[in-house]
């Protein structure tokens, strides 16, 4: 298996991540990685933890799942997450001196299902702050065009945090009411997310048809979402791993995160770290207490 990228990241990439908030890696991971992937997402599936929702499920057997924070509990998760390509990526793209792991993320759509993800920023929900926050996605299984995760261009740069739209199929509101970190200095607008797809003309939106073997990388500002499964026949999976670099810090978010991650001991302003938050980047090896 592949422990560093295939090919080292040229400037191109490096310089599309900082301008655009997102670019796709083409050929990162090996067939022995998304063999390992698909292995561990199967049993992922089949035993979802306490994170887990079902954002979608009908009585057709269409199925839209996520589940968060299974790597100490998924041995193929562990591995990916402390000996693939995907920390080192993140590191570099993030000009970051070390990365942590934040968490990782499980999708799982069943063919033909077509529930959307909303067009959001992702740091809004999370309790970390931080420029230097992005996510390795990688799919193991073939991703469309109308199928593949969209970006705005550039908006890891607006001075907005959006209300945090819901993933469920009821089209609930997560409140944004109140958030102690502004970004930089500037006064920050919270304000509802723009109608993307209402208005697609007056936006650049970036998307990318991938292969198994591909990944995304991401700002975890970037203003993205998605159309769910269009492929009538194959299911749509992928492992999203969330990354801290240098300057993360843990927020306290008092309108609570999703995910709720507990037991970690950090309190607000900490630098990630500790059991539930371990340096991935540069490699060490990693001991849980027993």
């Amino acid at each position: 298996m592949n422990k560093r990228p295939i090919e080292l990241l040229s400037k191109n990439d490096l310089d599309s991540f900082e301008r655009d908030g997102a670019v796709c890696l083409r050929d990162v991971f090996t067939a022995d990685w998304l063999a390992t992937i698909e292995i561990g997402m199967e049993r992922n599936f089949k035993n979802p933890g306490k994170y887990a929702h079902y954002y979608a499920r009908n009585n057709s057997g269409q199925t839209y799942l996520n589940d968060v924070a299974s790597w100490q509990r998924n041995p193929e998760y562990k591995r990916y997450v402390f000996e693939s390509p995907a920390a080192e990526i993140a590191a570099r793209l993030m000009h970051s001196s070390k990365v942590n792991i934040f968490y990782d993320s499980a999708f799982y759509r069943t063919a033909g299902t077509t529930a959307p993800t909303p067009w959001h920023q992702d740091v809004p929900y999370w309790c970390i702050q931080g420029a230097q926050v992005c996510s390795v996605w990688m799919p193991i299984d073939p991703v469309p065009r109308d199928s593949a995760l969209e970006f705005i261009r550039g908006s890891h740069r607006w001075q907005d945090i959006f209300y945090r739209p819901s993933f469920f199929s009821d089209d609930g509101i997560h409140t944004f009411e109140s958030d102690s970190h502004a970004r930089d200095t500037a006064e920050v607008q919270r304000s509802v997310a723009p109608d993307i797809d209402a208005n697609r003309d007056s936006y650049d939106v970036l998307a990318w048809e991938m292969t198994p073997g591909d990944c995304l990388v991401f700002s975890g500002m970037v203003f993205h979402g998605g159309r769910g499964n269009h492929s009538p026949s194959h299911p749509l999976r992928a492992l999203a791993t969330r990354w801290a670099g240098d300057d993360a810090t843990y927020a306290l978010k008092p309108e609570g995160a999703d995910p709720q991650l507990e037991g970690h001991g950090l309190v607000d302003g900490d630098p990630f770290g500790g059991e539930m938050f371990p340096v991935a980047w540069p490699r060490q090896e990693y001991a849980p207490k027993a």
